[in-house]
């Protein structure tokens, strides 16, 4: 490991307390499942008190929402001859019972009706009323039976929240009290006396759209559904690891579902359990103190970039665009000790987390962070590097037989070092002399074929066919290199059309052709294409 930091007020400071952390382990999953060692798998939602499963294994799904079913009763007096008749006896009613008592024209039968008292849960209260009201003279009275679909409060919450709205919605904790119904009247009916108004039951308008976590298991217990996040765990979650697909994880397992439609899976665990799983896979070398060093520099890492991916819910991704994780099998004894020696310490810059950023290799010296990347910091200077000095390498040492580069443009400054970057990895490159020129060229169908295999070999995928010179145009070349990057149709379902339509907002950005915009859209949100200085791509 290379870490390039160098300034005087770096200092190692210890967390006064351990956080926790949220790793995305997946956001496009149609199904996971989920199980563990324990005796059974507890889950828990927002607001929601710990529920026991009764299973240690589950399968977890979305669906979309079905608001819940309930019964509900009425008592009815009908075949009222007159208006006049019906509201007298309403009126009666109302005084000898407090109750409240309306009347109705009932359009299938054109005779006036009484509908006494409110919508009634349970058929034993519906029973005393009914009774209450044969006493009064009306032994006809009859009950009136309903089902009605009662939403609950998350579904109206999430259903009347604003489009676009961040996944961070479905995490946040709301009441889960349900007090709306929606009701489907079968015969239509007619208010007779509008100073007397029916209890209206609201029905609350709900987002087609809207899903919802399924959960089945073996028990009665483990099959619900929620609307809610919903986190997995055994009974003792920094020991007893829960599997995800087989894979086997610290901390609990929380499953959502992202505003795609899709499962987003994360694993919400403590920050020493997370660099467990870490340090292993980011250094190789079995050197404790070596391994302590990786230690606080990934848990540096991490605390700096907490909340890096907060829309999406979670803090950071198991992946090299983040640090690699691989959970509690990738685990060995030198890294935990690593980790447990160097427990909450953090490399600092005037009292705060510095950005850790570190390398596997650096080639014998590394770079100030300004020439790579956008920002400045004052501790994250090049530096030699100890191993990999001059001398160590000079067996290794790269020379060219190309003439000096002829460039008078500034563009093609970095532009003369990226080819020559290539040319030194047996990229073919049909130029003895690199010069404004050649910069100003499209490649050649030979030089174009030769860079397409070069890239589809280092992504273990097939050469393509059928290069000409107009494959190299942005909007074919884009369609190409997606599919080989991220394979056939990736961002036509990972990126909406507001999200390609952003991406796209530059000069030119609306003759990308259609076929060639979400290919086009994500190639420019992972840094793969860039505009030209003049913020125009020129897809033709």
């Amino acid at each position: 490991m290379t870490l390039n930091v160098f300034a005087d007020n770096v200092v190692l400071q210890r967390l006064a307390e351990e956080p926790t952390i949220r790793i995305g382990l997946t956001t496009n999953a149609s199904s996971v499942a989920i199980s563990t060692n324990d005796s059974q798998l507890t889950s828990i939602s927002p607001n929601e008190s710990n529920r026991f499963l009764a299973t240690n294994k589950i399968n977890v799904t979305a669906r979309a929402y079905r608001p819940p079913e309930i019964t509900v009763y009425s008592i009815e007096i009908a075949g009222i001859t007159t208006q006049s008749e019906a509201e007298q006896t309403a009126k009666d009613l109302r005084e000898s019972l407090q109750e409240n008592a309306v009347t109705l024209l009932d359009a299938t039968t054109n005779a006036w009706k009484i509908k006494v008292g409110d919508e009634i849960e349970t058929l034993d209260e519906a029973n005393a009323l009914k009774e209450r009201v044969g006493e009064q003279g009306f032994e006809d009275a009859f009950i009136v039976t309903k089902t009605v679909k009662q939403p609950s409060n998350d579904a109206v919450a999430l259903s009347q929240a604003k489009s676009g709205s961040s996944v961070s919605n479905l995490i946040l904790s709301r009441p889960t009290n349900s007090n709306s119904d929606d009701v489907n009247l079968v015969n239509p009916t007619v208010l007779s006396n509008p100073a007397i108004v029916a209890p209206e039951i609201v029905q609350p308008e709900i987002n087609s759209n809207l899903r919802e976590v399924i959960v089945k298991g073996a028990s009665f217990a483990s099959s619900f559904s929620s609307l809610k996040p919903v986190a997995f765990g055994s009974t003792n979650e920094r020991n007893v690891p829960v599997r995800v697909n087989g894979k086997s994880y610290r901390g609990r397992i929380e499953v959502f579902v992202n505003e795609r439609g899709n499962l987003t899976v994360v694993n919400v665990v403590k920050i020493e359990d997370y660099l467990r799983g870490v340090v292993p896979n980011e250094l190789g070398l079995p050197s404790l103190e070596a391994q302590k060093a990786q230690a606080v520099a990934a848990r540096t890492y991490a605390i700096k970039n907490m909340g890096q991916f907060g829309k999406e819910g979670f803090d950071i991704l198991p992946t090299t665009r983040s640090q690699v994780y691989r959970g509690f099998s990738s685990e060995n004894s030198t890294a935990t000790l690593a980790v447990e020696q160097t427990k909450g310490i953090v490399a600092t810059y005037n009292g705060k987390p510095i950005n850790a950023m570190y390398t596997s290799t650096c080639g014998g010296r590394t770079e100030n962070v300004e020439n790579i990347y956008e920002f400045a910091e004052p501790y994250l200077r090049g530096v030699e590097c100890s191993l990999e000095g001059r001398e160590h390498f000079q067996t290794l040492l790269v020379k060219s037989n190309r003439e000096l580069p002829k460039i008078e443009r500034d563009e093609n400054i970095r532009l003369t070092r990226d080819t020559a970057f290539l040319a030194v990895n047996n990229w073919q490159i049909s130029t003895n002399r690199f010069s404004d020129d050649y910069f100003s060229d499209a490649p050649n169908e030979n030089e174009l074929r030769a860079w397409l295999n070069a890239i589809a070999s280092r992504l273990n995928q097939p050469f393509p066919q059928n290069v000409t010179t107009e494959t190299g145009k942005p909007a074919n070349l884009a369609n190409l290199l997606a599919t080989m990057l991220y394979g056939a149709d990736y961002a036509d379902t990972l990126l909406s059309a507001s999200d390609v339509n952003y991406q796209l907002s530059f000069a030119d950005g609306d003759k990308v052709p259609v076929l060639s915009r979400a290919n086009t859209a994500v190639l420019l949100r992972d840094g793969w294409f860039s505009l030209y200085s003049d913020a125009t791509l020129r897809p033709d």
